[in-house]
């Protein structure tokens, strides 16, 4: 970790922090006024901080349906090239059936002619050209012989055939049906998009309201101070096992780097459940990719029973969208949602949902 990052202060605004207002033309203006008022009314009767706190989190929720989304949409494309392989792998099957087929038959005549009379091109021409009634009955024989076994070729080529494409009339309805998959994930996720820029729009204003109204209060986090308040006896840090400590200084130590979608590494940035399963992946111990694959990664317990380096999830009804790491004395360190970076947070969020001892 550079020496500029761990000089990092990372603010966490309890009543807000706002840099500049995103510019719009007049008709985005006119249409983010009536979600404001909308939205205003739907909220009335509550602070400018209690309004920033659930568009935060109705961001996070939509941070998490859209990144699963997008992991459906790759595993749809996965799914398509798969099937589109297997269509193609068929089609050439189905060529060289066909030309197989085209053969035997020309062969089907051939082969009397090879056996029996040279320069003849006919089942009849061979019969005639017996010597005999024993000499007749034999070439009866032999010609009934071959014309079984290359109807049975001709049955087992044509049983393929009818197979190879009763195969591709199933991969087609299954490629269909994936492309209608994807392209409803698709429509999903673009009004997800939307509803999360309106969302964001309507969080600039609420957080440009606060710090016109001059409510804002800050606690301010520097890295240096928590790495040694992380390394002291006192309060929760009292009796916490060597490797929790080593678990907690590395996650502070990526303060400050962006959220990203599906972001896995420091490199370009990590979602909320990403950085868990980065930091604690680095000390070998595994967690799911999601939400709710960490919500089963461990032994749940309350709030009041949380001990730093536990995990904190954040949700309703037993569906997680949001998770971070406890660090003790109330807060917690996470990566909070798009246009963000981790950062440390108190643990007064109402979407708590439960603790998960990983450890």
């Amino acid at each position: 970790m550079n020496k500029r990052l761990k000089s990092l202060i990372i603010t966490v605004i309890i009543i807000s922090s706002v840099n500049v207002r995103i510019k719009a033309d007049p008709q985005i203006e006119n249409g983010q006024s009536n979600r404001i008022q909308i939205f205003n009314e739907s909220t009335q009767g509550q602070s400018l901080e209690e309004k920033k706190q659930q568009l935060e989190r109705e961001i996070e929720l939509l941070d998490s349906q859209i990144e699963d989304l997008i992991q459906k949409i790759n595993i749809d494309n996965k799914n398509i090239e798969q099937i589109q392989l297997e269509i193609k792998n068929s089609e050439e099957q189905l060529t060289q059936l066909e030309k197989e087929l085209e053969e035997e038959n020309v062969l089907f005549s051939k082969r009397v002619r090879t056996m029996y009379m040279t320069g003849k091109d006919s089942y009849l021409e061979a019969l005639l050209s017996a010597k005999g009634i024993s000499d007749f009955a034999s070439k009866v024989e032999a010609i009934k012989s071959i014309m079984d076994n290359d109807k049975k070729i001709l049955a087992s080529l044509n049983n393929k055939k009818l197979e190879i494409k009763n195969k591709q009339t199933v991969l087609s309805e299954k490629n269909e049906k994936l492309l209608n998959l994807k392209a409803d994930n698709e429509e999903k996720l673009k009004s997800l998009n939307d509803s999360k820029n309106a969302q964001k729009l309507l969080l600039d204003q609420i957080k440009t309201e606060q710090q016109s109204s001059q409510a804002k209060v800050e606690i301010q986090f520097n890295v240096d101070d928590i790495l040694k308040q992380i390394d002291s006896n006192q309060n929760e840090m009292e009796g916490l096992s060597s490797e929790r400590k080593d678990i907690l200084k590395f996650a502070v130590k990526h303060m400050g780097i962006p959220y990203h979608w599906g972001g896995t590494s420091p490199e370009i940035g990590f979602d909320c459940s990403g950085f868990t399963q980065y930091v604690f992946g680095n000390f070998g111990v595994r967690l799911g990719r999601t939400t709710y694959d960490q919500l089963n990664n461990g032994i749940q317990v309350s709030k009041s029973e949380l001990k730093p380096g536990d995990l904190v999830l954040f949700g309703y009804s037993g569906s997680p969208h949001h998770v971070g790491i406890y660090i003790g004395n109330n807060c917690y360190i996470h990566s909070p949602r798009t246009g963000d970076v981790i950062r440390i947070a108190p643990l007064d969020r109402t979407d708590f949902l439960i603790g998960v001892k990983v450890l």
